[in-house]
């Protein structure tokens, strides 16, 4: 299980999000869409800004962070990569 999110590459606000979100993050598509990456709590804005800025992208990159998940802080694993132009 997993949520996909993409996201506007230079200021990190969510474009678009999996349906699955709620269950998963704690809160709907609709709430999260056009919010900055920040507004999910925990590190997960920090990391992906470092990949994003110091990490070619062009092939996926293992991401490790974490999410505040209704007021606790949640361990996530996925991929960052650059999608095409």
């Amino acid at each position: 299980q997993g949520v996909l999110l993409v996201l506007r590459e230079a200021d990190l606000r969510i474009v678009q999000l999996s349906a699955n979100s709620a269950a998963l993050l704690g809160c709907t598509a609709d709430a999260l869409l056009e919010r900055p990456l920040a507004a999910l709590g925990g590190d997960v804005e920090a990391r992906v800004r470092a990949l994003r800025d110091g990490t070619e992208l062009d092939e996926p990159v293992p991401l490790r962070c974490t999410v505040q998940v209704r007021s606790a802080p949640l361990a996530f694993e996925g991929s960052l990569h650059r999608g095409p132009d």
